[in-house]
């Protein structure tokens, strides 16, 4: 590849980063229909295939996390892909439903992989979090991207509750139909939904992965810090742990506060 090649895709790489941040939400939106939250979203080239979508309908605020096959441009396309399929079908449901917005998010990218052979499958693995402030409680369905509440009691001050996602990812498993789940909430409950990037991430010290149980070890022990101080300790702890080691996938990390 001469040099005249590799700025034009330079220039390719850097144009379709600047198509990626325009879609994700803008951090002024997500503060006008969340309370605290955060986002940490570290892609592990300089496009990614995880991505954040917030959006609010009536009396619901929807959340969406979710990780593409794929990494650098592949895994971009996929992202700009799937939140174009979000805004279409959660606009058109009345009332949207996490479940409803997995099953069709299943269907269309069935669609897209109907000419292509097993290997060359596009998906994504995703968690739907609708909280419903008039009911007071988050209706969830997740494709392989669970859902963790961290809720502050007198009787137990740092109680983790996981609801567990379907094991199936979007257009490769052959899932029917997504399970939903209704969880009642409190003022100050905090809600976690992450990709398997961090988890993933192997350390320089043990050479070992990081693991979900000690991401949500983690969460459980800094639930009394704010959501921005939340952030930036869960990024140094990765950082911490992989030293000078490659980041092996995309990161993606959001907390939301009730």
């Amino acid at each position: 590849m001469d040099i005249t090649q590799k700025g034009e895709m330079t220039e390719s790489i850097e144009y379709a980063q600047k198509i990626l941040k325009f879609l994700l939400p803008e951090e002024n939106f997500i503060n006008e229909i969340l309370n605290e939250h955060f986002v940490l979203l570290m892609p592990r080239e300089v496009l990614g295939g995880d991505f954040y979508w917030v959006t609010k309908k009536a009396n619901k605020t929807i959340a969406v996390v979710a990780d593409c096959t794929g990494h650098g441009v592949p895994g971009a396309l996929m992202s700009i892909f799937g939140i174009g399929l979000l805004d279409s079908i959660v606009q058109n449901q009345e009332n949207p439903q996490a479940d409803l917005i997995l099953n069709q998010m299943r269907e269309k990218i069935i669609r897209l992989n109907q000419n292509s052979d097993d290997e060359n499958r596009d998906g994504m693995d995703m968690g739907v979090c609708i909280i419903d402030w008039e009911k007071e409680r988050i209706e969830y369905a997740g494709a392989s991207i669970s859902l963790i509440l961290v809720r502050s009691t007198p009787e137990m001050p740092n109680e983790l509750i996981e609801i567990l996602a379907d094991r199936s990812s979007l257009g490769i498993n052959e899932q029917l139909s997504f399970n939903i789940h209704y969880i009642p909430i409190k003022n100050g409950d905090l809600v976690y939904m992450f990709s398997d990037g961090y988890c993933d991430q192997f350390g320089i010290t043990e050479l070992k992965k990081f693991k979900k149980s000690n991401l949500k070890k983690a969460l459980s022990e800094i639930y009394t810090l704010s959501m921005a101080e939340q952030k930036e300790f869960l990024r140094k702890t990765f950082e911490d742990w992989r030293g000078d080691l490659p980041q092996v996938d995309d990161v993606l990390v959001m907390g939301i506060k009730i």
